[in-house]
């Protein structure tokens, strides 16, 4: 995002600006991560809401960087397309993940 916006790394108020429109797109992803997580029956661990909102923001934001690059409007909606079939992916590998660490079945997690 920096280099999108022109200004040093080290700019303050670039670097707010950035963490501001960081946190509202974070805030409009969230209760999509969680309505995923509802739908594949799995468990809404903070932590996993968390890793899987940062995936889909970074992701979005690797779509928006590459569009900047190209200018090609129907490859930046089959990118960000492609992020509904990643998406489920990594949210059941970021259970598996959690529950492994924790010693538990990501099976007796399921809802």
């Amino acid at each position: 995002m920096m280099l999108y916006l022109g200004a040093p790394k080290t700019d303050p108020a670039a670097r707010r600006q950035v963490r501001m429109l960081r946190k509202a797109s974070f805030a409009k992803l969230r209760p999509a991560a969680e309505a995923l997580l509802d739908h594949l029956s799995l468990p809404r661990d903070e932590t996993v809401v968390r890793k899987l909102t940062t995936f889909a923001l970074a992701f979005c934001n690797g779509c928006a960087v590459n569009y900047r690059i190209e200018e090609n409007s129907a490859e930046l909606v089959a990118n960000l397309e492609s992020l509904s079939v990643a998406w489920p992916a990594v949210a059941k590998e970021l259970v598996a993940q959690a529950c492994a660490r924790n010693g538990i079945q990501a099976r007796a997690l399921s809802r």
